[in-house]
């Protein structure tokens, strides 16, 4: 038989682990949704420097990559220059890709999470489309 004492640390102690579990459980969740955050942010941020670049050159820089592996976007389309439209890496997990040619591009990405706010399905591939006849729109001009 369990002294008060006893069974007051004990409940004490399983209150205390279901806090800890529940914790670790929403950090995880927190940091996932965190990263689709920031895919999506880093997605945006290329798209606008790809239009800045069309408005000062008439039309959009060619090429196919993984932007994981960094980029940089300047007056000599993907190659160092004296004007950088965008430097850098996307901070995800799975591949995201630029096809690109003269009249539009796609930016293709998979999103760890569902976002059912914004119609978005965890695991689906979506795809940022600017072509000439699909005009990007704000928000992101996202497609399954």
């Amino acid at each position: 038989m369990l002294t008060h004492a006893q069974r007051l640390r004990a409940y004490t102690l399983a209150i205390l682990g279901l806090v800890i579990v529940s914790g670790v459980a929403f950090n995880i969740s927190a940091r996932s949704r965190l990263s689709d955050i920031r895919l999506l942010n880093d997605v945006r941020s290329f798209s606008d420097a790809l239009e800045r670049y069309k408005l000062a050159y008439w039309s959009y820089p060619v090429g196919s990559f993984d932007l994981r592996d960094g980029v940089v976007l300047s007056e000599n389309g993907f190659a160092r220059g004296q004007v950088t439209y965008y430097s850098g890496a996307t901070r995800s997990i799975k591949k995201v890709l630029f096809e690109g040619t003269e009249e539009g591009y796609r930016l293709t990405f998979i999103l760890r999470n569902a976002w059912p706010e914004q119609g978005m399905r965890s695991g689906a591939e979506w795809r940022l489309l600017k072509t000439p006849h699909a005009p990007l729109k704000k928000p992101l001009n996202l497609v399954q």
